[in-house]
């Protein structure tokens, strides 16, 4: 059995088909993206079976299956480990923007390294990576369901272990799992939200040292997610928890018009306008100083498409959607305001171009623009606008089938209506020389569903 020589590139660059430069003990590649380097440089041999026959000179050489000897079994575990670790690096060397992973946040590119120390982290990568390639494909398979749930069950195992709970790596999991949903969710799916739970960590996180980059973006990403889910989930508030984390990670700068905090703060206005009235206008006014700005940001970028341009556009976007809210809201209260029918005016214009544009992007470097749209026809009063959304929106739909982005925006209509109702009602009230009492929070006696937002399934 004599040994043919083989390559001397480590065991990662070989199962990945990458050009391994050899360095002893730890590649470039391996040293690069923070992964054991096993087998650099070491010379690997080929064994082949080899029998005399009778009458022939030569031995004959009969084909075995290869063994290579850096492929001496070792613990499963650590195997385990290595492979979800490369498959995952694979996703994350994506340079395709329509599909590149670290759209969700550069901070992924450091979970390579901390995996194998927790079981969630672990489940939750192998359901994203096996869920990114139905991306492509367009197929999901039992493959990707029965690795979705194994990172539920694993997940809910880790926080009920107090020591694995209330750490960077679960919380994590999380937002690997809720990016999972997003792509997979049935639009019947009733338990489509992590929000709660994510919440419940954080409140815990903000009196930890997490001083960390990787800990600071991923708490960042966390909170833009649970302002999104707050909206239809009157169960997540987000007031507290907010502006102690803005003050144990960053205290906001002095002149700092849009922040975090001041923007978690609209789904509260919208529970209860009346109350929030004086709040609202300060904060549409505040918004309205900085938001030229990045729309010419944006603009500027315009000429060099790529990720810099996905990344304002994506950043105008999701300020801009927030910002038709607030003015829908505010115009209930006044419709004959001309300076708010013409921001309408202009940000309906604005958002509708932005979704041919981002179009190039789709379907992840774009995954905003569908809330864009949900602003827009939830917001919008005239039937022609709401038909030009509502084929945009469709278009944006045919990237997640599955995804309920008609329900949201049939839902914002309907906060909005409500509003609409109480804006009148005050000036009923007010026009014959009464006082008008606010409704409660969640606007039962509207006839609002109450608690009607998505369950969380962690929880």
């Amino acid at each position: 059995m004599p040994g043919v020589p083989s390559g001397r590139g480590c065991d990662g660059c070989r199962k990945q088909k990458k050009k391994c430069d050899q360095i002893k003990p730890t590649c470039s590649r391996c040293r690069r993206l923070q992964l054991t380097c096993i087998g650099s440089g070491e010379r690997r041999f080929k064994f082949h079976q080899q029998m005399v026959i009778l009458g022939s000179t030569r031995p004959k050489t009969v084909q075995r299956p290869v063994t290579t000897v850096s492929e001496i079994p070792r613990s499963p575990s650590s195997s385990v480990t290595t492979t979800a670790a490369s498959a995952f690096v694979s996703v994350l060397e994506v340079t395709d923007l329509r599909f590149d992973l670290t759209y969700f946040g550069t901070f992924l590119r450091d979970i390579p390294s901390r995996l194998g120390s927790n079981s969630a982290l672990d489940a939750s990568v192998k359901a994203v990576t096996i869920a990114h390639r139905s991306i492509h494909t367009r197929r999901q398979s039992w493959e990707l369901y029965d690795a979705y749930v194994d990172a539920l069950k694993t997940l809910r195992i880790c926080l009920n272990e107090h020591d694995k709970s209330q750490t960077p790596n679960t919380l994590c999991a999380i937002y690997l799992i809720m990016i999972c949903q997003g792509w997979i969710g049935q639009r019947d799916d009733q338990f489509m939200g992590h929000g709660e739970a994510v919440t419940h960590l954080l409140n815990e996180a903000a009196f930890e040292d997490w001083r960390g980059t990787f800990e600071k973006e991923m708490l960042l990403a966390l909170c833009v997610v649970l302002i999104a889910e707050s909206f239809d989930n009157p169960r997540i508030r987000l007031d507290t928890l907010l502006w102690t984390l803005t003050m144990a990670y960053g205290p906001p700068r002095p002149n700092e018009n849009i922040s975090l905090y001041k923007l978690a703060k609209i789904p509260t206005y919208l529970r209860d306008p009346l109350t929030h009235f004086l709040e609202m206008k300060t904060l549409y006014r505040d918004i309205l100083i900085d938001l030229p700005k990045l729309h010419s940001a944006q603009t500027r970028l315009a000429a060099l498409p790529g990720k810099f341009h996905a990344q304002a556009q994506a950043l105008y976007g999701t300020i801009a959607a927030l910002t038709v809210i607030l003015n829908a809201a505010l115009r209930a209260f006044d419709p004959y305001d001309v300076a708010l029918g013409e921001d309408a005016a202009m940000f309906h214009r604005d958002i509708l171009l932005l979704a041919e544009e981002a179009n190039p992007y789709r379907p992840l470097a774009a995954g905003y623009m569908p809330l864009c749209l949900v602003s827009l026809w939830g917001a919008s009063t005239d039937a022609v606008d709401r038909v030009v959304v509502e084929q945009l929106l469709a278009d944006y739909q045919t990237d997640f089938e599955d995804a309920r982005w008609t329900d949201m925006a049939r839902w914002l209509k309907g906060r909005l209506n409500r509003i609409r109702r109480i804006a009148a009602m005050v000036v009923q009230q007010r026009a014959l020389g009464g006082c008008y009492e606010p409704v409660d929070a969640d606007g039962a006696d509207l006839g609002e569903a109450v608690g009607g937002g998505r369950q969380c399934c962690v929880m």
